[in-house]
């Protein structure tokens, strides 16, 4: 007999005094129960969709489809965290594809928040901050997102690439080397632990990774500039001058972080292909 069925037959048997409390008991627990979600709720921020005039037709389709999942199990009593926290990111994970970066920002936040043991939701968070010009947010979720996956190879080079821009040489020097020990040919990472050399003034152990760097990812153009100052520390004009002269804008396949295949559709009128190349695809 389940547990209901108990209590019927409690209320229909029992004395006075017991139906009573039974009845007291069960608007407890839906007083409880109702107490719960709406604390969930009012723990949650707001989310909308923007104005999606300017996105092509398909992807207008795909936000407004999620958006509306999103909006029915919101409204569904009972939605598992870990389910409506997913449709939250979801949801961001689209927008942030179409550039709605500032509407994507509460739906990862959400998200977190429902499944804090997540590591992917800082670490869009992170990008998204990265995307926005805010270095020291962009650190924080990185962080965030390693405690939870120590390691995301993805996560440790662009923390440590953040370092750099920071002028903290000594601090992204250990993410490289970490990332290295998990994927020891990793262009971005030896790349990394060139520039942080090359920071510190250490032009010998700067020419050895990035020369290392460039042999892993030939194409990766924006590896010539570094290796020319690395060179033209040590003296050596002419190797310095003809790295110049071939340094460019195309960075490293691998530093780039994966992006969920169907999470990233073109946006506001662009040919459905891959983002461009320095935010290709997310881990």
């Amino acid at each position: 007999m389940n547990a209901t069925a108990k209590v019927r037959r409690y209320e229909k048997n029992g004395s006075p005094l017991l139906r009573v409390f039974v009845s007291s008991w069960l608007q407890f627990v839906l007083a409880a129960s109702i107490s719960g979600c709406s604390s969930r709720s009012q723990q949650l921020l707001p989310v909308s969709l923007p104005d999606l005039s300017h996105a092509a037709k398909p992807v207008q389709d795909q936000l407004r489809e999620r958006y509306t999942s999103l909006t029915l199990k919101i409204e569904r009593a009972g939605t598992p965290a870990s389910e409506l926290g997913n449709e939250y990111g979801e949801v961001g994970k689209l927008l942030m594809a179409a550039e709605y970066r500032d509407a994507a920002e509460p739906c990862f936040l959400n998200a977190q928040a429902l499944v804090p043991g997540d590591a992917r939701w800082p670490y869009y968070l992170a990008h998204l901050y990265r995307l926005r010009n805010e270095p020291e947010k962009a650190a924080t979720f990185f962080e965030k997102s390693l405690q939870l996956q120590p390691d995301h190879v993805a996560a440790l080079v662009w923390l440590g690439g953040l370092h750099l821009l920071q002028g903290r040489p000594d601090a992204a020097e250990p993410l490289f080397t970490k990332a290295l020990s998990l994927q020891p040919r990793l262009a971005a990472g030896l790349s990394g632990l060139g520039r942080a050399a090359l920071e510190r003034r250490d032009y010998d152990r700067a020419v050895k990774s990035l020369e290392e760097a460039l042999a892993q990812d030939q194409s990766a153009s924006i590896i010539h500039y570094p290796l020319a100052m690395a060179y033209r520390g040590r003296g050596e004009l002419e190797k310095a001058e003809a790295h110049l002269r071939q340094r460019g804008h195309v960075g490293q396949r691998r530093l780039r972080p994966r992006r969920a295949r169907a999470a990233w559709r073109p946006a506001r009128g662009r040919r459905p292909s891959m983002p461009r190349r320095r935010s290709a695809r997310l881990a």
